[in-house]
């Protein structure tokens, strides 16, 4: 029930608790027994559970699909429930195994197909600005 013993004892003399004991015949321990239906009638604390802290790697795993996201370190430590210091390490680990300094969100990207066409990588991006920038040029020499 998650309830201290002391708890336990202060109902039994309240007499809000009426322990029974029983004697297991082949061990010869005394165990003592509440009746369920006492027991039910007594309030439950709400306690908060604490999920279990996935693998390392799950974590790991996961925060490098938030980077490649476009995510914060502060949105990452929220959702993942670890310390700056943690999230900022796997950051790094990112960097380090080929992830972007900089990551285009999902607005940003929609801002940019719109001017610019679609693209998936950030060589094709470079190269609808380079496409662009050629064009303007062409454009303005010729006036």
């Amino acid at each position: 029930m998650g309830i201290a013993i002391d708890t336990i004892r202060q109902w039994e003399r309240q007499g809000r608790l009426h322990p029974a004991k029983t004697i297991n015949p082949e061990t010869l321990r005394e165990t003592i027994v509440y009746d369920p239906q006492e027991l039910a009638r007594i309030p439950h604390r709400r306690t908060i559970s604490v999920a279990a802290k996935p693998p390392p790697g799950e974590c790991t795993a996961r925060a490098f699909e938030l980077f490649n996201l476009g995510k914060t370190t502060m949105q990452i430590v929220i959702e993942l429930r670890m310390t700056v210091g943690e999230v900022e390490e796997i950051h790094q680990q990112w960097l380090d195994l080929g992830g972007s300094e900089i990551v285009i969100g999902p607005e940003s990207r929609a801002k940019l197909e719109a001017c610019l066409g679609s693209f998936t990588t950030a060589e094709e991006l470079a190269q609808r600005i380079e496409e662009i920038s050629a064009i303007a040029a062409i454009a303005a020499s010729g006036r």
